[in-house]
């Protein structure tokens, strides 16, 4: 009985709804409960050069060579202040470096090579000669065009090795068939030296990577330099070092100044500190830029234009400072050169000289620092 009431109990519901609704309530959805979930909150990413690094690093250590790794990563990290101070050192390049590098679909350890090269000091000077950010050293960049003359030497010059040090380091990695290992060790001992300890590897059936190759004792800790340091910057915390953050945006532009200048007067007009100036520019090895075109210096993005307006104000003979000399009865080149501490060349270009031929009773212009004490600190 109960059974026959229930469904008609139904009927009777069903069809008071129906004289509510006149539509076809069959299409009328059973409500059910929805759950609205929060918008996701987009993940804020750091301004931070550190970051966008850390994102690229790429090259691993089999499990065997860990224990050497974690040792140089103490020797580093021992004294955390120091580690802390070394990466600062690299403020004013790594934005540049690390874009350079991402840009040619480079791994990120390839923009840590100046911290073991150099410790990013671009004045660094080998034993060796090898100099720069880069330490090139004279025979490698005579071969990717790096220039070296009285006024100026490319190898010191931030953007000019950079481009170069990525170019000869494409180059390695062609020619060891995309291993960056063995790449980085050629880098520092020349491709020679490795394709050789690979061919003897080679020859007698052994492993040719990086860690099973007989090479100079300099080159077996250079590369895991370069993985210990990325283990650092990758997990700072884990070793007591603190990063500072580095803005992920250009810290300096290259402007061309159209002449020669002289370096304190463009500090002055930029209104920067001598030093920072010189930080930027470190290839010039004189008081002032090269005769010689390209005339470009670096110069902090948040200077550019006061430096700029300056230079519209400056004609170019007032952009150097000159004496005149009378030449005497004996004189050459070489001894008017020797004697105010410039090159021959640099005289034959101040005068427009196009060979040593000079005559007692003529004057001669030449070109002095405007403060004598910073050409003495950069001489």
């Amino acid at each position: 009985m109960i059974k026959k009431l229930l469904p008609l109990s139904l009927l009777v519901l069903t069809a008071c709804t129906s004289t509510q609704h006149t539509e076809n309530t069959s299409q009328v959805p059973t409500p059910t409960t929805k759950l609205v979930e929060a918008p996701t909150k987009p993940k804020e990413i750091p301004n931070n050069v550190w970051y966008f690094l850390r994102e690229n690093l790429q090259l691993e250590a089999p499990e065997n060579s860990q224990p050497y790794i974690d040792e140089i990563i103490q020797e580093n990290t021992r004294i955390p202040k120091l580690a802390n101070a070394l990466l600062d050192k690299s403020s004013p390049y790594l934005y540049y470096i690390n874009q350079a590098v991402t840009e040619r679909d480079m791994p990120a350890e390839i923009a840590l090579i100046p911290l073991v090269e150099s410790s990013f000091d671009p004045q660094a000077l080998s034993s060796s000669k090898a100099a720069g950010l880069w330490q090139f050293i004279p025979i490698t960049a005579e071969r990717f065009k790096l220039r070296d003359t009285w006024w100026h030497d490319e190898r010191r010059d931030v953007i000019a090795s950079t481009t170069a040090a990525l170019d000869y380091l494409e180059y390695l990695n062609r020619f060891f068939e995309g291993d960056w290992l063995l790449t980085m060790a050629a880098y520092n001992a020349g491709e020679g030296t490795v394709q050789r300890a690979v061919k003897k590897n080679r020859d007698k059936g052994l492993p040719v990577d990086f860690w099973s190759l007989d090479l100079p004792k300099e080159t077996q800790r250079y590369v895991p330099k370069i993985l210990a340091w990325a283990r650092i910057i990758k997990n700072p915390e884990a070793y007591g070092v603190t990063i500072n953050t580095i803005e992920n945006e250009p810290y300096f532009v290259a402007i061309d100044i159209g002449s020669q200048i002289d370096l304190n007067q463009v500090a002055e007009m930029a209104g920067i500190e001598y030093d920072l100036l010189l930080a930027l520019n470190p290839s010039y090895k004189r008081w002032a830029t090269d005769p010689e075109p390209p005339h470009k210096l670096l110069v902090p993005v948040e200077n550019v234009a006061t430096l700029q307006e300056a230079l519209v104000e400056t004609p170019v003979s007032e952009r150097m400072s000159w004496k005149h000399y009378q030449i005497k009865p004996g004189d050459s080149l070489s001894v008017i050169a020797r004697k105010h501490g410039i090159s021959v060349q640099a005289l034959k270009l101040a005068n427009n000289l196009s060979n040593s031929n000079i005559r007692a009773g003529k004057t001669l212009v030449i070109p002095v620092p405007s403060n004598p004490r910073e050409y003495a600190k950069n001489d």
